[in-house]
C-alpha cells in the first residue's frame, strides 16, 4: 500500500505546475495501472472518485500491488531507455530522475 501510495505521489508531483489537463504521461500511467489490475480505465477512475487507491482497487480485485507497481515502473523505465537511445535525456537524467524536463518527456 505505501509502496503504491508513494508511486502515485510520484507521479503527481512530477506533473507540470499548470492548471490541470489531460497529461500523456499520467493516462499511459493509469491504463497501465487499470490493465493490470484487469478493469476498465473508466472503472477504476470511479473507484478512485470513491475514495479508493490503486493498490486498494488492486486487491479488492485479486491482483498483488507488487505488480501493478512492477507494469507503472516498467512502461516509465521504457520511456526512459528510449529517450536516451534518441538522445532526449541523458545516461545521468534517467539514473537521477531529474526534475528538468527535457522536449518530448511525458512529464513535461
Amino acid at each position: 500500500q505505501e509502496q503504491a501510495d508513494a508511486v502515485i505521489a510520484a507521479l503527481v508531483e512530477a506533473a507540470p505546475d499548470r492548471p490541470l489537463r489531460p497529461h500523456r504521461a499520467l493516462r499511459h500511467q493509469f491504463a497501465t495501472a487499470a490493465e493490470a489490475i484487469g478493469v476498465e480505465p473508466a472503472i477504476l477512475a470511479d473507484e478512485l472518485r470513491d475514495g479508493s487507491t490503486i493498490a486498494e482497487v488492486a486487491t479488492e480485485h485479486g491482483v498483488e500491488v507488487q505488480s501493478v507497481i512492477g507494469a507503472m515502473v516498467a512502461e516509465v523505465t521504457e520511456w526512459m531507455n528510449k529517450a536516451v537511445a534518441e538522445g532526449r535525456i541523458t545516461e545521468e537524467q534517467a539514473r537521477s530522475g531529474s526534475p528538468e524536463r527535457p522536449s518530448g518527456s511525458p512529464m513535461a
